[in-house]
This record gives structure tokens, C-alpha cells and sequence, in this order.
């Protein structure tokens, strides 16, 4: 008998539950089961997490609180097992906190956790003040008195004037800026700001230099690394949305909630701004085409326009939406209103070039 796609990893022939179609859940009941997202589901007595049944769980009473975490009345879950010192009662996720699409921050009346992926389970920050604190976002969190980064604090950041800089890779207060959870020694706070980063990590400059990182660096590396960027404007011609079963949906669904589903674009461009190996005198690629499709939750899109493949991150966009299309980590700088200080950078590379 054929199986059928329930949701998620779950099938179905009528009689019997299967995960990934080849390992069956014996004591799932084909009746009553349901997904409850991509990690839970249950039926009417049990609950599940993957290809596991969950022990113990409590049916009735167990909710999932995110991609992450979820309860009933006397435990607490993460995605890969048990968390065993928690409070159920008064355990909570954060919303605002999403990162490499797991929000990873929680707490209960005590304590504050944080899922670490490189040993796959939640962990405790010890020193953090469970009453005061708070996510923020991108790996963040803040209480009364401290700053953290995932499990590590902010060394002697201040919590009533630090923020978060654009790209999340960067933060500062009034006296210092950070990058992630290390102290940028060298930096201005004042004049600090965050630009584009074409390789991995982070990039910024201040009236006294540019930083890769936590590292200082010469202006010229900077914009060699600049060159490899690949960079136009453009505008959303169609953009086809398919939930997680494969089934397309309305363009009007299009939104940031729609990052489980898949979505494919098609971008008139407008203007090139920039390309590796081009001359700036280059003339605009109008009417080129530019497609696009995302199949993950990190929205790692590939593009192929004027017979190059290119790869980057990029925000789920709406039809007729006028756009900039930035290379790899150029993510944080795709809006319209960025369109001023990118091409001042661009500017910045034809003077290096052409001196």
C-alpha cells in the first residue's frame, strides 16, 4: 500500500505511521496521530519526537512552545530530548530570539538557558538574573546587570546603553564595541559603524580604521574583499510561495512567517551596481532576469543572472517590491534605503581603482 505525506517526516498508508517512509512509529495510532511541527506529534495517548516515541510525556498537557522547546505539566523538551532541571510550571521560549532559525533562549523562574549546538542541548547561564532578562535577537540576551552572547558574556558591557548594530555580528555601549562576545579593543563607539561583509564574520570601520572581526585591517583589504561582490537593483516580477507539502500558494502569503515554506522569485534588473571582473562603465542590465529559489529555513538563495551563479541570503520579498540584490553577507543591507551608503562604497572602490 502506498503511504502518504501526513506532514513534516510523517506518513501514512492508513493502517500504520511511518517516519521518512521507512521506520514506523508501532505505537503510533494512524487514526488520531498528528504533527504538531517539524520535531512533536502525538495521537490520542502518545507523543512523539521524530522517529521516537516520547516517554513518559503527557499527552494531554504537552504543548510546543517553539522549533525548540516544548512542555506538559511536569517536564520540559528540546528538540533532542529532556531538559531535567527545568520548571514546567514556569518555563517560557522567547519569541524574539531566532537564530540560525532556532530560538534558543529560555528560562523559568530560576534560571536562563540557552541551546549550545556544538554539544546539542540546552545549558544554563549561571551568572544571567532570570527575572530581568530578556532576548533581543541574533543570539542575544540582556538582563539587569550583564550582556550575552548565546552562553557568553559581554565583558563589562553595559546593559543600559548597549545596542545591537545592524547584521547582528557587532554591538557596542557607550564605551566599547563588541563583536559577537569579543571586546574590540581598538574600536571608537562613536563613530563605529557596520558595513557590508563579503566573507564570513563581520566587518566594520571607525574614524581610526577598519576591523574584520575583532581585528583591525588595512582599508585596501577591505575593499579587495569588497570586489568580489556582486551587487544590482531590481524588482520582484513574480514570486511563487509552496508551503511545506509542496503545494503553491498565494502570492499575497509571501511574508516573514513563510520561512518553512519554500518560495521561488523572478527579479527584473534594473541597474548593476557592481560586479567582480566588470568595468564600472559597464551599462545596466535592464530587462535581465534573475531567479531565485529557496528551499531552506536559512533562505540561502542561488541566483543565476547574465550567466553567473551566485549565491547569497535574502529576505522573502513581495511581487512589485523594488529591490537591492546583494552577494553572501550583504543580507543586512538590502533595502532601498541602504541604496545611498552602498553605492558611497561602491564609489570608494572605483577611486582605489582607478588610482
Amino acid at each position: 500500500m502506498s503511504k502518504q505525506l501526513i506532514d513534516w517526516e510523517w506518513y501514512t498508508d492508513g493502517n500504520r505511521i511511518y517516519s521518512n517512509l521507512s521506520t514506523e512509529l508501532k505505537h503510533a495510532d494512524a487514526r488520531t496521530f498528528e504533527a504538531l511541527n517539524h520535531v512533536w506529534a502525538r495521537d490520542k495517548t502518545h507523543v512523539f519526537q521524530g522517529k521516537r516515541l516520547l516517554q513518559n510525556a503527557d499527552r494531554n498537557t504537552f504543548v510546543v512552545l517553539n522549533d525548540l522547546y516544548a512542555k506538559d505539566a511536569g517536564s520540559v523538551y528540546f528538540a533532542f530530548g529532556r531538559i531535567s532541571d527545568a520548571d514546567a510550571k514556569t518555563f517560557m521560549a522567547f519569541p524574539e530570539d531566532d537564530w540560525y532559525g532556532l530560538r534558543s533562549y529560555a528560562k523559568d523562574k530560576d534560571s536562563v538557558f540557552h541551546y549550545v549546538f556544538t554539544i546539542g542541548k540546552p545549558v544554563k547561564l549561571r551568572t544571567a538574573d532570570a527575572a530581568t532578562f530578556r532576548a533581543i535577537g541574533r543570539g542575544y540576551g540582556v538582563d539587569a546587570h550583564s550582556v550575552f552572547y548565546e552562553t557568553r558574556k559581554l565583558a563589562k558591557a553595559d546593559p543600559a546603553t548597549w545596542k545591537l548594530l545592524p547584521g547582528g555580528q557587532y554591538s557596542k555601549d557607550h564605551k566599547s564595541v563588541y563583536f559577537r562576545s569579543e571586546l574590540v579593543s581598538a574600536a571608537d563607539p562613536n563613530s563605529f559603524e557596520v558595513l557590508p561583509c563579503v566573507h564570513y564574520g563581520g566587518t566594520g570601520r571607525d574614524n581610526q580604521g577598519y576591523y574584520h572581526e575583532n581585528v583591525r585591517i588595512e582599508r585596501a583589504d577591505y575593499f579587495a574583499g569588497l570586489q568580489t561582490a556582486f551587487i544590482f537593483i531590481g524588482t520582484v516580477s513574480k514570486a511563487v510561495v509552496t508551503d511545506r507539502n509542496g503545494n503553491e500558494l498565494d502570492n499575497l502569503q509571501v511574508s516573514d512567517e513563510t520561512r518553512e515554506q519554500g518560495i521561488a522569485f523572478e527579479i527584473d534588473c534594473e541597474r548593476l551596481l557592481f560586479a567582480p571582473n566588470v568595468p564600472f562603465e559597464n551599462p545596466p542590465l535592464a530587462g535581465a532576469k534573475c531567479q531565485m529559489i529557496q528551499r531552506s529555513r536559512s533562505c540561502n538563495i542561488s541566483a543565476w543572472i547574465g550567466k553567473r551563479w551566485i549565491w547569497f541570503f535574502y529576505p522573502l520579498a513581495r511581487p512589485n517590491t523594488r529591490i537591492l540584490v546583494p552577494i553572501r553577507e550583504w543580507r543586512d543591507f538590502s533595502s532601498m534605503e541602504d541604496l545611498g551608503r552602498i553605492e558611497s562604497l561602491v564609489n570608494e572602490l572605483r577611486e582605489i581603482g582607478t588610482t
